[in-house]
């Protein structure tokens, strides 16, 4: 009995059904262990077995199997040869397939995938695995195609006419993080208008076929044309003519990378995308934050599961109250960042900050009750630049602190109850923390002591 090995890095699985003697069955099995839950496998027949003798096989191919144009044309011709021949004993010709001396397994099986999902061919059998063996069985005698979505690398040991393939479940992944204070992670804080640097790790095999990453951002984060920073493996970059990076829109891009560069992935290997994107002003404002996905295409028709970071921007609500926690209007206020003066785009009594050079963006905050939106975490400095009428402004700075959580107050019926950042202005005096009517009472008394003094002093005069 003939046995042999062969691997195929390669989504499909080359298999030669061959009798183990001269009057073997007509049909045979191919069987499929430990397959991948819910991915699709797919059966094609390439050619018949004619006739065999021993250990010499006849391959042939009909000029209406689906294959037949392909294996006849130009590609088809450096990997198998058609050869025209006189079957005496049925007066017929039969068209005689031989494989090409040299030719790669790995090529072959990539070009007649393409093949078969640009001319949309339909598979002889297909099944969707449900993790349990899968059986094809009573085939044909031939030389028989396997079409795994999952892209693997798998070992294929054949023992004629039954054939088994040891599924070795190499399925690509990727894990997306974004970078939050130097470190990539799953979440990040950031201020309207601010850089995002993200991270996509592609697990890759041996094998690999049809590699897209694709890229979803939610309508708060922007891609642009120079958003695509690096490919690299291992900390060596990957030359730009093994990929083509396409914008698709402001939240969408995709990176293809081409057949020749994944042909040289050898065994498990880790490709890392860097790539930039900028917090705008359609960015969601607290919990739910904006999402950022990837995914990678891959084989025939498979995805791998999603990967999915979240940006966060938050806000916070200036409250101005007098002492008595009674809400009040007439103030204005400026917000700092490290010393940077911010500006914001005014909306009812909203103040998100503003992106870069956007028109219509004011430095001013007017306040009774103001909600300041878009911050990312940190420490902010509020400033009181104008206080109501009769109110004397604070003459120091509030720090302001973003701790992922907005910061929004609570009022009821215009008096202030809590959270946010109340700034409370007292009215004005010579001592504006204690003065009030006992000031007037004794600027009165000493006005009515002055003016006695000077009736008793012309009172005086007079009598000399």
């Amino acid at each position: 009995m003939k046995k042999f090995k062969l691997i195929l890095f390669s989504v499909l699985l080359l298999v030669m059904m061959l009798p183990n003697r001269v009057f073997a069955a007509d049909t045979g099995s191919i069987k499929i262990d430990n397959p991948v839950k819910d991915e699709t496998y797919k059966l094609y027949k390439i050619a018949d077995l004619y006739s065999y003798d021993g250990d010499a096989y006849l391959y042939t191919i009909e000029e209406d199997n689906p294959f037949y144009s392909y294996l006849t044309g130009s590609e088809g011709k450096q990997y198998m040869t058609v050869e025209d021949r006189w079957d005496e004993l049925n007066s017929r010709t039969i068209h005689v397939i031989n494989w090409v001396k040299g030719a790669s397994v790995s090529d072959f099986t990539a070009a007649i995938k393409n093949y078969i999902k640009n001319n949309k061919i339909e598979a002889l059998k297909t099944v969707v695995s449900d993790g349990t063996e899968i059986s094809f069985t009573d085939l044909p005698l031939g030389y028989y195609l396997v079409d795994s979505s999952v892209g693997a690398l798998c070992g294929l040991d054949t023992t004629d006419p039954d054939v088994i393939i040891h599924e070795k479940n190499f399925v690509p992944s990727v894990e997306k993080q974004v970078m939050n204070n130097g470190l990539p992670e799953k979440s990040n804080t950031a201020s309207i208008g601010d850089e995002l640097d993200f991270v996509v790790v592609i697990t890759a095999f041996a094998g690999a076929q049809n590699y897209i990453l694709y890229d979803e951002a939610s309508a708060g984060i922007t891609f642009d044309e120079n958003s695509l920073d690096s490919v690299s493996i291992d900390d060596t970059y990957v030359l730009n003519s093994n990929y083509v990076y396409t914008l698709d829109d402001a939240q969408h891009f995709h990176i293809e990378f081409k057949q020749s560069f994944l042909d040289g992935i050898e065994g498990e290997t880790e490709i890392t995308v860097r790539y930039k994107g900028k917090l705008n002003e359609k960015a969601v404002i607290g919990d739910g934050g904006n999402s950022n996905t990837a995914y990678l295409q891959y084989g025939t028709d498979s995805k791998t599961e999603n990967s999915v970071t979240r940006t966060y921007t938050y806000e916070f609500q200036i409250v101005k109250t007098d002492a008595s926690e009674k809400v009040i209007s007439g103030a204005t206020f400026n917000l700092y960042k490290g010393g940077t003066l911010l500006s914001f785009i005014k909306e009812g009594n909203n103040y998100r900050l503003a992106m870069p050079n956007e028109q219509g963006a004011t430095s001013t905050i007017e306040a009774s009750i103001a909600t300041i939106q878009g911050l990312g975490n940190g420490t902010y400095g509020l400033v009181e630049v104008s206080a109501p009428a009769g109110y004397t402004p604070i003459d120091y700075s509030v720090n302001v602190t973003i701790n992922n959580a907005n910061n929004d107050a609570t009022v009821i019926d215009n008096i202030y109850q809590g959270q946010g950042i109340q700034v409370i202005n007292r009215t004005g005096g010579i001592l504006p923390n204690t003065g009030g009517s006992g000031t007037a009472v004794m600027v009165v008394a000493g006005v009515i002591f002055v003016l006695a003094a000077i009736v008793l002093i012309r009172s005086t005069k007079k009598e000399k």
